[in-house]
């Protein structure tokens, strides 16, 4: 009788309308009811969010806020995930998939995976000085660089609310670190060292095509136009001959537009029609994030944040833990939809809910 009434009772539970509120929400967002818990090393990990949970448990509080913000009410920041949501994967059954072939070519480069580590670190935010430009690029082509990535979505700043808010919660000086000076931060950038950039160049909302022309003709580097979310810009890479377009609205960092990625990438693949490599990334999270842009015509996918909590919880082991789980992840998913190559992968494994994307 009391295993019936306490059956009885979890039923009750169970078809509560708080309850039901309350877990499908949680659940919804990839939370579950489990107490938390911080792995001890990467090798514990089950996917990337445990090594986010040890980074966000170690980093100082604005610097956590520094990698999780997005701009205004973090509309982009937001919508970059839910566009996932929108696509679903369609699995072709009895294929053979003994053998997963993750290898590709991009841009010269052969590949073990379409897998790319985004230039969180040296990518060309040029400034209004030329002259800093022309410096960055003989130091990057003197060091063996053979790209230059050119960030295009910064030009006119961006509105970081939740920064702001995480530094307010921080009870350290921050100039301690940073300098007091409007220009003291760039003195701990060896990237911006003797090229006489400032904080005021930095406002850079006058750059016109005609400076991926300039720089075309400055450098012998390959040069990747990063920032791209619509087919007119596409049309224009190829005009100005970038030799690969990237799809990416700075992982929501840029504006507030609402507009996720992977939602510009149809756009921009059929406007680019083969003439050169897409890349892709902003809120790419787990494997099958990175199936659906290659079935959408992205050829490789660049992640950026998700390395970097690796490399905040771990160090080197936690940056090679995130390439190796998410891998895993992509080869697992290429098994289940029947694809035993990226070739094999296209528009059929994918389907769009109504009023999803493309």
């Amino acid at each position: 009788m009391k295993t019936i009434a306490r059956r009885q009772f979890l039923n009750f539970l169970a078809a509560s309308p708080l309850i039901a509120a309350v877990g499908h929400s949680r659940f919804a967002h990839g939370e579950s009811m489990l107490p938390p818990f911080l792995i001890q090393s990467p090798d514990e990990a089950l996917d990337i969010f445990d090594l986010h949970k040890v980074a966000k448990s170690v980093l100082p509080i604005s610097h956590y806020g520094y990698l999780a913000t997005g701009t205004d009410g973090n509309e982009t920041l937001s919508a970059n995930r839910l566009a996932f949501e929108k696509v679903y994967l369609r699995a072709m059954r009895m294929v053979d998939t003994q053998h997963i072939d993750t290898q590709t070519e991009l841009l010269g480069t052969r590949l073990k995976s379409p897998i790319v580590i985004a230039p969180v670190g040296f990518q060309l935010y040029p400034t209004s000085d030329w002259s800093v430009a022309s410096k960055m690029l003989k130091r990057a082509e003197k060091a063996g660089a053979e790209f230059v990535v050119l960030t295009v979505d910064l030009n006119s700043g961006s509105n970081r609310v939740l920064l702001g808010q995480y530094i307010r919660a921080d009870e350290r000086d921050c100039s301690a670190c940073h300098g007091a000076g409007p220009d003291d931060w760039l003195q701990s950038k060896p990237m911006y060292s003797g090229t006489g950039a400032t904080s005021a160049k930095f406002d850079n909302s006058s750059m016109t095509w005609e400076f991926v022309d300039r720089l075309k003709a400055a450098t012998n580097m390959i040069v990747v136009v990063k920032g791209i979310v619509t087919a007119e810009d596409a049309i224009l890479c190829i005009r100005h001959g970038v030799d690969a377009v990237y799809v990416s609205n700075h992982g929501g960092r840029a504006e507030a537009s609402g507009w996720g990625a992977l939602e510009s990438l149809p756009e921009v693949v059929k406007a680019v029609d083969g003439a050169v490599p897409v890349l892709v990334d902003s809120g790419f999270r787990r494997g099958t994030d990175i199936f659906k842009a290659l079935a959408l015509g992205a050829d490789a996918v660049c992640i950026g944040r998700v390395y970097i909590w690796g490399l905040a919880a771990f160090g080197q082991a936690g940056v090679e833990k995130v390439l190796e789980m998410l891998n895993a992840e992509l080869r697992m998913v290429m098994g289940q939809m029947g694809t035993p190559s990226l070739a094999d992968i296209g528009p059929q494994h994918i389907g769009v809910r109504p009023g999803g994307i493309g």
